[in-house]
């Protein structure tokens, strides 16, 4: 009905509860919000569903901090841990894994700078590290892991202009835009830092330049 084939990817297998929780703390001039969230989902993968239940459960914490002393300068930082395990009983999956249980463990933390509610830099960090499997993480070109890992480690640097951000702006609140130049670099990519997919290519090579155009209504 939303326009989804079953065959395009996983299917539920009756319910899959997720849980959002967080406590918002206010003092003056700081705000500070702890959380934690998650997912416990079975999936028919391909909608097989005389084969096996795949089982997914990931768990997260979070937090927010953003201190305010006054609108000229605004310094935040967030950081989101997330584990995921899964077991895959289904043969549809596990063909295409080495292993039938694996873990995922991502963190990203960022801190950022706004300066008149107009001009901001955000300095970040990312790092991915997870159970090794031969079929899952093969070598290949580009995408694959000599190592047949999927650890990756690297940083995110942006530099935003929000042109309309202030109270007395022209078309405020109407008028939201923001551009941005970010610059995302990997230290390591799918287990090395170097010929990580068996072919010659360095995690450097994933280094990505982009320009970007925010509007909200």
């Amino acid at each position: 009905m939303l326009g989804v084939f079953p065959t395009d990817g996983p299917v539920l297998n009756g319910a899959a509860p997720y849980w959002r929780l967080v406590l918002q703390h206010e003092p003056p001039k700081l705000s500070l919000s702890p959380g934690t969230f998650g997912i416990s989902a079975g999936v028919f993968p391909n909608n097989d569903q005389f084969s096996g239940t795949d089982q997914y459960l990931d768990i997260g914490f979070d937090a927010s901090l953003q201190y305010h002393a006054s609108k000229k300068h605004v310094f935040s930082l967030y950081a989101t841990a997330i584990r995921e395990t899964a077991q895959l009983n289904s043969p549809v999956t596990s063909s295409a894994a080495a292993n039938k249980n694996f873990s995922l463990n991502t963190f990203k933390m960022n801190g950022s700078y706004y300066y008149d509610q107009t001009w901001g830099l955000t300095v970040g960090m990312f790092s991915v590290h997870g159970s090794n499997d031969a079929l899952l993480y093969a070598s290949a070109p580009d995408v694959g892991s000599l190592s047949n890992s999927p650890d990756s480690d690297g940083y995110v640097v942006q530099l935003d202009w929000t042109p309309f951000g202030k109270e007395d702006s022209w078309g405020r609140p109407w008028a939201n835009l923001r551009l941005a130049l970010q610059y995302t670099g990997y230290t390591r990519f799918n287990g090395g830092s170097t010929n990580y997919d068996g072919f010659g290519r360095n995690a450097s090579n994933n280094n990505t330049l982009y320009l970007l155009g925010w509007v909200a209504f």
